[in-house]
Order: C-alpha cells, then structure tokens, then sequence
C-alpha cells in the first residue's frame, strides 16, 4: 500500500465481515477429493460427524476475527497454477456464520510470513490472505477428531475389575489402600497406573474403514464400577493383528 499495490475492492474486501469466533458454524474444507466439514452443535464441534478436539476447534475459531484480504498479486490465470489457486490444486473452502457464508479457493503459502493466496471462483484476481486459515484447512478429518475416549472421576471408583482370556482379577478400595479380592494388599503403583488411564483415557488413532479390527477376539477388559456397583466405564481391548478387507 502507497506504492502503487492495489488494495482488495468489492466483494472480495468484505469476504469476512460479519464472521467472528462466536457466530461461526460451520466450515467446509475440501482438499485433494477429501472433504472436512466442521459443524457446532450444542455440544460443541463435530467433524464429519466425529467429535472434533476441543482445544484444536478453538484455536481454528479464535482466529476466523482475524482474517483479512490483502493486496491484489496478480490476475492473470497463467499465474494460477503455479500460486495454487485452481480448480483442481487449490483447497475450497466455505464458511457459514453471522448470517454470512463467503466461498473461495485457498492456494499455496504467500510470499509474507502468514498469508495464504486466495481466490473467487468466478474471478481470474489472486489476492493476499492475512491469517492461519491454510494450516487448518489442510488438516486431515483425524487431526481435527478428539482422542479422548473417557473420562472418569476416579474419586467415584471403588471396584476395578480386570478379566482376560489367561486370568481375572478384581482390585477394591479399602480404607487407606487398594486390596485384591481375597483380601491380599494390591500394588499401589499398579493401581495408580490404571486410575491415572481411566481419567483421560485416549486414543492414538482411529481404525479406518474397511479395517476388521471389530472382528479380533477380545483379548481384556477393564471395568470401574462406583460404591453400588454402577459400571462408570469399561475399555474393551481386542486381540490379533488387524487385518484390512480388500
């Protein structure tokens, strides 16, 4: 700007106005033939239907305020290809939120720190993007899905039972420590073990589909239950190698 660069005009200058962290509802992101869409329900975000990460969701919204259209790079459509913006190379991406539900196509890294190249689909203009919208929008439906598989109150455990196809065993809290069932004291830094994993027990990743992993033999299961025998939860583990069915 003042030297002879041409600021964004029209409607490509008011793409993100109206749109703030709070109204946002949803986002599509398609990229290489996969689609992500993001959509806030009252529980919060999901992503293509999975529960999507608390912590990453916000971060994506937090920074949808601070996107703006910059200077005008070029509008020649040789130029496309070769900054990312066409058809088929770039990322498509639409917003809905504040009444508003802008749509453009999002290329390569520019050429400042934190930009992005952006254009209309019925436009040849190539245009600066302001803001971290390309690290997210090329995030994969995994990335944005929450690990979080439970989430338990270990105050609340008074029974822990453990069954496997070679032994079973079932651990009790006692006054001041955690006993077996016959009575024998437990190991008190194996019992912390499995409490420290029911209360935030996570996920390393996801079985994809056409995965027969569902189909393995259970190998264990761990089971917390409350004073009068309420199950508060119980992780299932499977046996074998999983095996993809072609």
């Amino acid at each position: 700007r003042g030297s002879g660069s041409i600021q964004a005009s029209g409607e490509v200058a008011s793409l993100f106005e109206g749109l703030t962290a709070a109204n946002l509802e949803s986002a599509t992101f398609v990229y290489r033939g996969d689609e992500v869409r993001l959509a806030r329900d009252d529980d919060g975000w999901r992503v293509n239907g999975y529960p999507a990460d608390p912590v990453t969701t916000s971060r994506f919204a937090a920074g949808i305020g601070d996107l703006r259209v910059g200077d005008l790079t070029a509008s020649n459509p040789d130029n496309h290809a070769r900054m990312g913006v066409t058809v088929d190379s770039a990322i498509s991406v639409t917003l809905v939120g504040g009444g508003e539900s802008p749509s453009f196509l999002l290329g390569n890294t520019g050429s400042r720190f934190g930009t992005a190249y952006l254009r209309l689909a019925d436009s040849d203009d190539v245009y600066l993007l302001d803001g971290d919208l390309r690290s997210h929008a090329t995030r994969a439906v995994d990335a944005w899905r929450s690990r979080t598989m439970a989430t338990v109150d270990t105050s609340s455990i008074e029974e822990i039972e453990v069954r496997s196809s070679a032994a079973g065993y079932t651990i009790m809290r006692a006054d001041s420590a955690w006993v077996l069932s016959d009575g024998a004291s437990a190991d008190p830094d194996a019992v912390q073990g499995i409490l420290s994993e029911l209360s935030n027990f996570m996920a390393t990743g996801f079985v994809s589909e056409g995965d027969d992993l569902a189909g393995e033999p259970e190998a264990s299961a761990t089971i917390a239950r409350s004073a009068d025998g309420t199950e508060l939860v119980t992780i299932t583990l499977g046996a074998g190698a999983s095996r993809v069915v072609m």
